[in-house]
């Protein structure tokens, strides 16, 4: 894959902490706010559409502009985005705090949601802009895992202020944990130099020769269909699994959770080692395949005692391919080109995401628990027959 422009120097242990802060900090989103939820809605007396609106509303404005801060990004440079994305954050989630009614509660979540918008793709960018080859590979494993560390720990975090001080005062966590963010990123120094960018007609013509990139456009579907499978059939359809096919006790959900999401934390921290052992095309199908017996065992099991094997053979697999994906799409950018590709990728997912509650119900009401899960493995098969052909084409073809 491409590793023109980045030295081989390699970047301080304080910028290496930095990024991981940032991937930290960029995990806060929906985590910090499903504990309040119950407590908005009865300070309020909302709806279940009004609540929702506290989750679609952060989600929204980010999704429709992600390309246009990645542009930014390759044009401007990589840090007034970042610092102007942590301070926006800082400010909203203060005004967050201090909202006096439902409507400012609302707009403010939206200008919070758009101020991590760019900070999710970001933390992505400054690893491929600092490191290449293998130890690529491992850091973008490290940053998805710490990702999903901050996903299950944020609700707990969350959960401890709100018994402390109530609702409102959770919302000042991101306001003091960007804080030392922004400190940390201030006046370190950054490996991408915009003022070497080429024209904006260069820039262009190179960003439409990566987009019509047979590899580029397979590492993009490969990243939806896994979007697809995991909000539509596994974040959507678990809790009706565990409750009503197993009969077990709704208070199981949250630790089959735990172990889905553990299992991709352990999944991506490990990427670099089994890139060393195994080849990426192998590892694509592999994966693929343990997707699909995942999702398998999921619906075949008879006992909930059995569910958690299933979960970790899914999660561990799902961990895997979304580092190695990662990394595929960062290789295939230029240095003036790769905020851009990686922003596009960041959108691209959160379609699919938002998408696919809608396929997988349309499954679910069709066929019940055996169509949805019967298609999602037909779906992992492809998948693995995707992601090896992809890799196969980043890897110069080796097996």
């Amino acid at each position: 894959m491409p590793v023109t422009g980045i030295p081989d120097v390699s970047p301080s242990r304080g910028t290496v902490l930095s990024i991981y802060a940032l991937a930290y900090f960029a995990s806060f989103g929906n985590p910090l706010v499903m504990p309040l939820l119950p407590f908005i809605a009865a300070e309020f007396s909302l709806s279940p559409l009004e609540l929702g609106l506290m989750i679609s509303m952060y989600a929204l404005p980010g999704a429709c502009v992600i390309p246009v801060f990645g542009v930014l990004e390759d044009r401007l440079g990589r840090k007034p985005i970042l610092l102007g994305g942590i301070l926006l954050c800082a400010v909203s989630s203060f005004m967050c705090f201090l909202s006096s009614g439902y409507t400012w509660l609302v707009f403010w979540r939206a200008c919070q949601g758009l101020a991590v918008t760019p900070l999710e793709a970001l933390y992505n960018t400054l690893v491929t802009d600092h490191f290449r080859g293998e130890e690529r590979v491992r850091q973008i494993g490290r940053c998805a895992s710490i990702l999903y560390i901050g996903v299950a720990t944020f609700p707990l975090l969350s959960g401890v202020v709100l018994a402390l001080a109530g609702w409102r005062a959770a919302f000042l966590l991101p306001v003091f944990m960007g804080i030392p963010v922004f400190l940390l990123w201030l006046r370190r120094p950054m490996r991408y130099d915009a003022s070497s960018a080429p024209s904006l007609d260069s820039y262009l013509t190179n960003v439409r020769a990566l987009l019509s990139s047979r590899t580029l456009l397979s590492l993009y579907g490969a990243r939806m269909l896994m979007a697809l499978i995991m909000f539509g059939v596994v974040y959507a359809y678990l809790p009706a699994l565990v409750t009503d096919r197993l009969g077990a006790s709704p208070h199981l959900v949250g630790p089959m959770f735990s172990v889905f999401s553990a299992s991709l934390a352990v999944s991506c921290l490990s990427a670099g080692r089994v890139v060393r052992a195994v080849s990426m095309p192998r590892i694509g199908l592999w994966c693929g395949l343990a997707v699909a017996l995942g999702l398998l065992g999921m619906w075949l099991t008879p006992s909930i005692a059995l569910l958690p094997p299933a979960l970790a053979l899914y999660g561990g697999a799902q961990g895997m391919l979304t580092a190695l994906v990662t990394v595929g799409v960062a290789g295939c950018a230029t240095p003036d080109t790769r905020a851009t590709i990686l922003s596009l990728f960041s959108t691209l997912f959160r379609a699919s995401q938002t998408l696919a509650p809608f396929v997988c119900g349309w499954l679910f009401v069709s066929g019940g628990f055996t169509l949805l899960y019967g298609a999602g493995a037909a779906a992992a098969c492809g998948l693995g027959l995707q992601c090896r052909a992809a890799f196969k084409r980043v890897t110069g073809g080796a097996e």
